[in-house]
């Protein structure tokens, strides 16, 4: 099965295209249901494939699974993971803040794929295999928190690890809780005439003023 194979006994696909199909097609199902709750077999009937070829592509639902969470956090987190614009003084700091509030709350807020997968995996956290733990924690979880730490530590005249921890778990829940809220926080939230585009700008700008009435750059910490 290296180059073409038998799909559901239908003609042959490629590798790649069968490939492609799994991860598309367990992507959606674990993002509906978590790592404990989803099958193999859902996911099987979700792509149209057999068990021996999900198996054959991925070998385990835990690899498989961690391919698709890094393989959707790699599509979505492009932008926010690009080498950002220097930060040298008050206004470009402003701004590097406001472009990670920003890009928090659309990835929260995100109801529509493939962004609201990576927001449902990542709100299944707590059911990710313990053996993927670390790993999720380096390549997923850490680009979003350093790059804050590093924004933060140019505004506090004293940047100890309890000061910036209490910076950022302040600024991050306020991002959150748009996707703890369910159903949908919009319903809750946004009025009617407002679109969901506008609504995230106003949120994004509330937080980012309440953090600039307190906080201003300093310089670059050495």
């Amino acid at each position: 099965m290296e180059n073409n194979e038998i799909v559901g006994g239908s003609e042959t696909e490629s590798a790649e295209s069968t490939r492609n199909r799994i991860l598309h097609a367990a992507t959606q199902v674990f993002a509906e249901r978590g790592f404990r709750d989803a099958t193999t077999r859902m996911i099987c009937n979700q792509a149209g494939v057999n068990v021996a070829l999900v198996n054959y592509h991925f070998h385990s639902k835990s690899n498989l699974y961690r391919e698709c969470v890094l393989n959707i956090f790699r599509q979505n987190a492009a932008s926010l993971k690009s080498a950002p614009q220097p930060v040298t003084d008050s206004a470009s700091w402003k701004n590097a803040i406001r472009r990670w509030v920003h890009w928090v709350l659309k990835l929260c807020a995100a109801e529509e794929p493939p962004l609201s997968y990576l927001a449902r995996l990542l709100g299944h956290e707590a059911s990710i295999p313990p053996e993927l733990g670390e790993e999720f924690h380096q390549k997923v979880e850490l680009p979003f928190k350093d790059r804050m730490m590093s924004l933060l530590k140019m505004a506090l005249p004293d940047p100890s690890p309890a000061l910036l921890n209490l910076w950022f778990s302040s600024i991050l829940s306020q991002c959150v809780i748009y996707a703890l809220e369910k159903p949908g926080w919009r319903l809750k939230y946004c009025p009617d005439e407002i679109s969901l585009p506008e609504w995230l700008d106003m949120v994004s700008n509330h937080i980012c003023e309440s953090v600039f009435s307190r906080l201003d750059y300093r310089g670059t910490q050495p």
